[in-house]
């Protein structure tokens, strides 16, 4: 008896090759491709407002924008990074920052993810034949 090959179905029964395929899949389309654009575009502008009214004493809000951008996901994620605050002693207080700035990427793709899902599954519907008879 000879062992059976394993080199056709490695790829196959892989759950990293199926999980790296349904990102792609659901992510390389116009729709999660066009949010991930707007984000971006919002982050841009974040940076640019926020270097540029560096020494001006003038607080701005921007930065709320890209928690806007990236809700509701965003808002289920940072809620527990940021109950965090308290309880970190002084010395560790930019962690909270970090974990917060972490955040926003992470948020970014599940939702980019979903609308992909959304899209694929609008695009893919079989249209239902007209069957009526007259």
């Amino acid at each position: 008896m000879s062992a059976p090959s394993s080199s056709s179905s490695s790829s196959a029964s892989s759950p990293w090759g199926s999980l790296r395929q349904k990102l792609r899949y659901n992510l390389v389309n116009p729709v999660a491709l066009g949010y991930l654009a707007i984000v971006l575009a919002v982050c841009a502008w974040v940076a640019v407002d926020a270097i540029s009214n560096a020494n001006s004493g003038d607080a701005s809000l921007a930065g709320i924008w890209i928690t806007v951008v990236t809700a509701p996901t965003s808002f289920f994620i940072s809620t527990p990074i940021t109950l965090l605050g308290p309880i970190l002693p002084p010395a560790l207080a930019f962690v909270d920052v970090v974990l917060y700035l972490m955040t926003i990427p992470v948020s970014a793709l599940i939702q980019a993810f979903a609308l992909g899902v959304v899209y694929r599954w609008f695009t893919n519907r079989n249209p239902r034949a007209n069957t009526s008879a007259a």
